[in-house]
């Protein structure tokens, strides 16, 4: 039994490990096709073009000032070596953040041709903050 719940923690304990827990989390790839690999709270992935992805959450945020990590590994490109993925979120005055997706912006440094809009062989996120 954990300690916490033996010191008469446990609704202590519970509030924050629901309160720190991913709401929602996704690994797609975006090379090919755009598709879902795994997920939680994901109705689904589009593919707004090269490097740029909209992940659409089954049940919304509260508030659209939710805390996002996220992450790109490869590029389709057949050079993966030269490559150094950046994977960011895309919002700015004419796409503003909302509560019920997220856009993500993917680009690649590669020694080659420079950098660029690329799609990621496989992306990542996850997503913290209050449903509503």
């Amino acid at each position: 039994r954990d300690p916490l719940w033996s010191r008469g923690l446990g609704d202590v304990y519970k509030r924050q490990v629901a309160g720190g827990s991913a709401k929602v989390w996704c690994h797609w790839t975006e090379t090919t096709s755009t598709a879902i690999q795994q997920s939680l709270n994901v109705s689904g992935v589009t593919d707004n073009g090269t490097g740029l992805t909209t992940v659409e959450f089954t049940s919304s945020f509260n508030y659209d000032d939710y805390a996002v990590t996220a992450g790109a590994q490869g590029f389709n490109d057949g050079s993966n070596d030269n490559n150094a993925p950046v994977m960011m979120l895309h919002r700015d005055e004419t796409n503003p953040r909302t509560t019920g997706d997220v856009d993500f912006m993917n680009a690649s440094r590669n020694k080659t041709t420079g950098t660029g809009m690329d799609d990621a062989t496989y992306a990542s996120t996850a997503i913290h903050g209050d449903l509503a």
